[in-house]
Order: structure tokens, then C-alpha cells, then sequence
């Protein structure tokens, strides 16, 4: 034998020496060596005997051309997936692998089985000459391999509740299907798809301590969530059970991989949607929710909101209660709107918070509800404004009132006050009811004006109260209601009829006295005053009533001193009356004419003027002698 060929034997050796120290199987022809490295099945088991195929030499120099090899499992419990496989030449002392698929039958009984490997091949020289007495080879080798026992799991059932954006469970059952008890098993699962977290993260584990028992069920409940992006579909999870065998060894076993369905991510449809919202009042979102899904929804409560200041959900939550699939129900929500707020359109996010059939409160992303319509704030317009106003009385502002919005509104009272303090209004209130769209109203006001009021134009503010379809009393914006203040007229016209007196003289001094105003005057009272040297001693005079352009007399009595100059002096005189509406007034002082003239002497005063002249002539003759003596005495010396 030559060098060559006996360093290629060794080689062959050593290669089924070392395969059997390391516990593999090795089986022998004529021709061919064929050894399995790991001979060792598990009942149930996928797995891959690999073959090495050695041409040990039997003929010097002769290479093995066309190799295949083909397994046949005979009596052992397991299939052969692979049919053949071809592995072309193996020189003298080379070796080729031979993967075979095979799987062990789930109830394999443990023990030895031999399986049959046929190797055919045709030998050439290794010059590559076809040995002319050569044929095709066929050999057939018994290999033993061992299916021992252990503990083996599999995944008999997997579900979940779990949907796209939802938190749920995912459950699995192991069961022990091996021949050997299992100890301190740890059980790792793991999700492929990064989308579906289980236990916060994409791994899960968990541990049972003790003993499992063969065909023992044990259920792993994981806590799941799936996220918004995670796809509606079968995802599948790598489940590896660790575990101790009775000799204390730490094995492992991965068990084929359980799919688990996530459900479509739940929707729902929000339709019919109404709204009552005006600007400046409370209102009601009115629509109809419907569930979208494939399950049935506990404690559905939709929830309203909005990031609009001036937009005020009320009512933030209407509850539904439980939803079928393709079950819909009426939600409704109070909003109010502010003054600022712009009448139009709004988006109003809508979430809908329920609870899954595992128990789990869910709050969806918001969906906007749109076409909500927001009116424009309530208005009323006042127009044909009438006025009987003037300086110094009362009078009336009359207008009609009108409903600007398209809906009826109750409880309407228009309210009419004024800031000036010359301007009084005596009723402020005046009760419209009810108006439908468009409709009016007369209202009318009482108005007093001091005396020191101004005439001219005028604008009273006006605001209406009104009760809303909820029952809220509000107030409008303010009217600004235009009317005209006349000046003062003074309502009785006077003359003097008889305005002579003499000195000294008492007299009646009568007054013819007119009503100069438009409405009928009542329970008048005049006053005369006088200023010395004049004196009134009758100065009342009384009038039951005067129709409008009605005169009438009065009377008053009045003196004049004795030493009064004759001139004419004036007297004053004033009123005071009841108008229509029963209202007190006092006119101003109206001044009057009273000629005071001088009295004539009667003839006793001119005969004691003549008896005195007489008398003062006689008595001066008669002393005539001595005055004059009197007289030159006191003249020059």
C-alpha cells in the first residue's frame, strides 16, 4: 500500500473515531462509511440527520462517480421528507454530507431504530480511467438512530382579544407532548412583528417552577398591545421553552411558531349631526354614533371637545351604553358659545372611550364632527319710533319690535333705561311674549323729562330679554332708540281781564286762563302772588278740567296800599293740574299786569282846606301891629 492511500485511511479512521467519541452513529459496507454526528430524535420533532458518505478505499485508487444516497425509515416511527440526494464523485478518503429532513411521529414509542441508507455510484480509476470490469455499486447500510425520552411542547391553542390600537391579551396553551417530565420550565415568547408589544416590550417570559407533567396543558397569559400601525392580520410568535430533563440537563425546545389574528382597528361612524349653537347662548350637538366594528362595546361613552376659548362644551360626555356591531345611538351635548365667537362651521373633535370585551378601557382617536352650524347671535330690530316727549312732562315712545332669527322666541320683554338723569323712564319694561321668525311687536314707553332737560334728539338704549330653547334668560345686544325731545310748552295761556285798581283799592282781579296743550287737564289749582305795594287776599282759584284750546275765569282778590305809586306792577300766578295719565305738575310763574292808578279827593277835603286858609288869613291880620313891630326890631340898628 502506498503512502498516499495509507495516509487517506488514517485520515477515514480518525474521521469515525472522532464522530463515535462524540456520541454520533457510524455504519459500514464493502466500499462505504456512513456516519451521523448527532443520532439523538425527539418524539414529534422536525429535525435534519446529516450524513457524511466516506469512500474508504476498498479498491486502491478508485473514486466514487454519481453518488447517491437515498433513507428509508423501515420500522422507525418518523418520515423521510427528502427522497435523494445526489452528491457527484467522493475521491478515495474524501467524505460528502447528505441532509435528510425528517419528522418523528408525535406518539414515537423512545428506543433504537435502524434506519436504511442505500448508497449506488459507479468507481473510476483516480486517473480518471473507467475500470473496464467495474459497475454500478449499490450498498445498503443500517443506521441506528435513538428517539429518547424528553420533554417536548406544543402550542394547542392560541388566541386573542387584542385589536389595532387597543390593549388586550394574547393567551397560549403548552402542553407537555414529550416523554419526560419537564422541570422549572421557562417559557419565552417573543414577537416578530415589533408592532404587537407584549409585556411593554417584543418579549415575554415567564417561569413555572416544579414539575410539568407529560400531556400537562399549562396557560401563559401575555399582556399585549397592539400598536396603530401594527397590521390587521396573523402574526406569529417564537415560543422557546427552557427547561431541566431528569438528569438535571438544561434543554431547550422551540415550539412551532403559534399565530395569533389582531382585529381591525375599531371605528365608528358619527352621522345625522344637528346643532341648535348660536352665538352668545347655550345650544345642543345632536347626532348618531354607530359602531364600525366586528365585536360588542361595553360603556361606550362619546366625548366631546373643543380647542376653540370661545367654544364651551358643557356637557363633555353623553353615555351610549353597549353597542353591537353596526349598532347606532343618539348622542347629544350642550355647548355654549361666547359673544366673540365667529358664526360659522365648526370641527368639533369627537373620542369615544369604551371598554373591549377583555375588560379594557379604550379612549379612540378623535374624529372631527363636522357641518355643525353655528348661528349668529340673536338680534331684534326696532323701527316706526313715535315720541310725544317734551321738556318739563312725561310723554311716550311707541316702536314696533321685530324678531330678526329664523326661529320663535318666548318670553320676550324689551327693556328700555336711561343713563341721563334728566330723563326718567317711569314703566322700563314692556312684555312682547312670544315671536315667530320675522314677527313684530308694538311696545311702547313712559317717559319723563326733568324741567332741565334739553330738547332735541335723543337716543334711549334698549336691550330685550329673552328666554332661549333651554330655558337660560339672556340679554340682547342694545338698541339704540332715536326720538325727539320738544321744547317746554307752557300748558295754560293767561290774560288778565280786569287789571285796574286804584290806591287803596281792594278789587277781584279776574284772569281768563286756556288750555294750550293737546290732552285734557284736570283738578287745576291756580295761585296768585303779589309783591308790596300790592297784596293778594284771595289768591286760590280752582278749575275741574280744561279740554285742549278750553278758556275759562278765574278770580282772585287784591289791594293796593294807599301810598301807591300809580304805575303798573305785575303779579305772578302758577297751576297746578293732573295730565291723562294722572300725573301731579307745577307750572312756572307766570307774570300778569295790574295798573295801580291814583285816587280822586272827595269834597270834604276841600271845604277843611278852605276853613283853614281862613283861619290862617284872619289870625295874621289880626296880629298884623305886633308881627310888624317884631319885624323892624330886627332890622339894622
Amino acid at each position: 500500500m502506498s503512502r498516499v492511500h495509507l495516509s487517506r485511511l488514517v485520515l477515514v479512521a480518525a474521521v469515525c473515531i472522532g464522530l463515535i467519541a462524540g456520541g454520533g452513529a457510524v455504519a459500514s459496507d464493502a466500499g462505504v462509511v456512513v456516519v451521523l454526528s448527532d443520532d439523538t430524535l425527539v418524539a414529534g420533532e422536525e429535525a435534519t440527520l446529516d450524513l457524511q458518505i466516506v469512500n474508504r478505499e476498498t479498491v486502491a485508487g478508485e473514486t466514487m462517480q454519481g453518488t447517491t444516497v437515498e433513507v428509508d425509515a423501515g420500522d422507525a416511527p418518523l418520515t423521510v421528507r427528502t427522497a435523494e440526494r445526489s452528491l457527484g464523485n467522493v475521491p478515495t478518503g474524501a467524505s460528502r454530507t447528505a441532509p435528510f429532513d425528517v419528522v418523528v411521529d408525535e406518539n414515537a414509542t423512545p428506543g433504537t431504530y435502524d434506519l436504511e441508507v442505500t448508497v449506488t455510484y459507479r468507481t473510476i480509476e483516480d486517473d480518471g480511467e473507467v475500470v473496464p470490469e467495474a459497475t454500478t455499486e449499490t450498498e445498503t447500510i443500517d443506521l441506528e438512530v435513538t428517539i429518547e425520552e424528553r420533554a417536548r411542547f406544543a402550542v394547542v391553542n392560541a388566541t386573542t382579544d387584542v385589536h389595532v390600537g387597543e390593549p388586550g391579551a394574547i393567551e397560549l396553551e403548552l402542553k407537555n407532548v414529550g416523554t419526560e417530565t419537564a422541570r422549572n420550565a421557562t417559557v419565552e415568547v417573543q414577537s416578530i412583528d415589533p408592532g404587537l408589544q407584549i409585556g411593554g416590550g417584543t418579549t415575554f417570559t415567564r417561569t413555572f417552577s416544579g414539575e410539568w407533567a407529560v400531556d400537562e396543558t399549562r396557560t401563559v397569559r401575555l399582556a399585549t398591545r397592539a400598536t396603530d400601525d401594527t397590521e390587521a392580520r396573523v402574526h406569529a410568535l417564537d415560543v422557546t421553552v427552557r427547561f431541566y430533563d431528569s438528569l438535571g440537563v438544561r434543554r431547550s425546545d422551540d415550539v412551532h411558531e403559534p399565530g395569533v389574528e389582531v382585529g381591525p382597528e375599531q371605528e365608528f361612524a358619527v352621522g345625522n349631526v344637528t346643532s341648535t349653537l348660536r352665538v352668545g347662548e347655550d345650544g345642543r350637538v345632536d347626532a348618531t354614533i354607530r359602531n364600525e366594528g366586528n365585536r360588542s362595546l361595553e360603556n361606550v361613552v362619546a366625548i366631546l371637545a373643543s380647542p376653540n376659548p370661545n367654544v364651551d362644551v358643557r356637557d363633555t360626555e353623553s353615555s351610549v351604553g353597549t353597542l353591537e356591531p353596526g349598532e347606532q345611538r343618539d348622542i347629544s351635548f350642550r355647548v355654549r358659545l361666547d359673544d366673540g365667537a365667529d358664526p360659522d362651521e365648526r370641527l368639533l373633535p369627537l373620542a369615544v372611550r369604551y371598554r373591549t370585551p377583555g375588560g379594557d378601557v379604550v379612549v379612540g382617536d378623535p374624529v372631527d364632527v363636522v357641518d355643525v352650524a353655528v348661528a349668529p347671535k340673536q338680534e331684534f330690530a326696532v323701527e316706526d319710533v313715535t315720541s310725544t316727549l317734551q321738556v318739563g312732562k312725561d310723554g311716550r315712545v311707541n316702536a314696533t319690535i321685530r324678531n330678526e332669527a329664523n326661529r320663535t322666541i318666548e318670553g320676550v320683554v324689551a327693556i328700555v333705561e336711561s343713563p341721563n338723569p334728566n330723563i326718567a323712564v317711569r314703566d322700563p319694561e314692556w312684555y312682547v311674549g312670544t315671536l315667530g321668525p320675522g314677527e313684530q311687536r308694538d311696545i311702547s314707553f313712559r317717559v319723563g323729562l326733568r324741567e332741565d332737560a334739553e330738547p332735541g334728539e335723543r337716543a334711549l338704549p334698549l336691550v330685550v330679554r329673552y328666554r332661549t330653547p333651554y330655558a337660560d334668560n339672556l340679554l340682547s345686544d342694545q338698541i339704540d332708540v332715536p326720538v325727539i325731545v320738544a321744547e317746554k310748552i307752557e300748558p295754560f295761556e293767561v290774560e288778565a281781564i280786569s287789571r285796574t285798581i286804584t290806591q287803596g283799592e281792594e278789587i277781584t282781579y279776574r284772569v281768563e286762563i286756556r288750555n294750550a296743550g293737546d290732552e285734557r287737564y284736570t283738578d287745576i289749582e291756580a295761585q296768585l302772588f303779589a309783591t308790596p305795594p300790592l297784596a293778594v287776599t284771595d289768591g286760590e282759584a280752582y278749575v275741574p278740567g280744561l279740554a285742549p284750546g278750553e278758556s275759562t275765569e278765574i278770580a282772585f282778590g287784591l289791594e293796593a296800599e294807599d301810598d301807591a305809586t300809580p304805575t303798573t306792577y305785575s303779579v305772578s300766578i302758577d297751576f297746578r293740574y293732573e295730565d291723562e295719565i294722572g300725573d301731579r305738575h307745577l307750572t312756572d310763574r307766570q307774570r300778569l299786569p295790574v295798573d295801580v292808578l291814583e285816587s280822586e279827593p272827595s269834597p270834604i277835603v276841600f271845604v277843611a282846606v278852605a276853613a283853614l286858609l281862613v283861619g290862617v288869613f284872619a289870625l295874621a291880620y289880626w296880629q298884623r301891629e305886633r308881627l310888624r313891630r317884631v319885624i323892624d326890631d330886627l332890622g339894622p340898628e
